[in-house]
């Protein structure tokens, strides 16, 4: 079985994740759907962010070689 926040292997009887401490117990497919759907749109936040930074530190650095060849 694997932990609906962490996604860590526990066993099968745990009450608890090994991993995260996340009660284990009170999972209904409503929650994983609701836990799944948040930890993507978190996924997809910071894969812009770091997709973003990287295009403007590109841009930042075209610039600084630019200046210093002029």
């Amino acid at each position: 079985m694997k932990c609906f926040k962490c996604e860590a292997e526990i066993p099968g009887d745990s009450r608890f994740c090994l991993s995260c401490g996340e009660k284990l117990q009170n999972y209904n497919k409503k929650n994983v759907q609701s836990l799944l759907e948040n930890n993507r749109k978190k996924f997809d936040y910071l894969l812009f962010s770091f997709v973003f930074i990287n295009i403007i530190m590109g841009f930042v650095l075209a610039i600084i070689i630019v200046v210093l060849l002029i």
